[in-house]
């Protein structure tokens, strides 16, 4: 494997992997958010099980169907090794996109002209060897502190209420109703 091809690759990696962070966080948030807004209604009405419980359910299926939404966009969000040689050359302000035409010709696998393609080749090495990866962190910085400020809050919670919350937290994820 070459050079400019590790290069990409731990690109790719790094990226896909902040990404992957980036949807675990929001959907953790999204469990403790609703968990919650669960909680105050379960505080302020406790003779109103029906309701409850019909309050949390709907709080399950929509997390549920948020969820999805959520893995599908993860999914959809993830880069394969040609978009991270795209993302790498506008990193480096590179007008002729040396790193994507490299790996677009490498798997090509068309025996054109060698000693262009050789030449090509090692101008993406030589390049790749004073690289620096440097992943894009301003997704991770825009959800770090949104899912801080909800655990944050549930810990909160839990701290002054412990027992209320607990509680609150065995109905919200009970499957039957249950009486006090």
């Amino acid at each position: 494997m070459r050079k400019f091809q590790q290069i990409i690759n731990s690109y790719k990696r790094k990226y896909n992997w902040i990404l992957i962070l980036v949807y675990l966080m929001a959907a953790v948030s999204l469990y403790l958010l609703f968990a919650g807004l669960y909680f105050i209604p379960h505080v302020l009405t406790k003779t109103r099980f029906y309701e409850l419980f019909l309050f949390g359910l709907a709080l399950r299926i929509t997390y549920g169907l948020l969820l999805i939404y959520l893995i599908l966009r993860a999914y959809n969000s993830l880069i394969d090794r040609i978009q991270a040689a795209r993302l790498l050359d506008r990193y480096n302000d590179d007008k002729h996109d040396t790193y994507q035409n490299a790996l677009e010709l490498l798997e090509c696998n068309k025996t054109k002209d060698e000693d262009v393609l050789d030449l090509l080749y090692l101008q993406a090495d030589k390049k790749a060897e004073k690289q620096i990866v440097k992943p894009d962190l301003s997704r991770l910085k825009r959800v770090s502190l949104p899912s801080l400020l909800v655990v944050v809050s549930s810990l909160l919670f839990l701290a002054i209420a412990p027992k209320p919350y607990l509680d609150s937290w065995s109905r919200f994820t009970a499957n039957r109703m249950r009486e006090p």
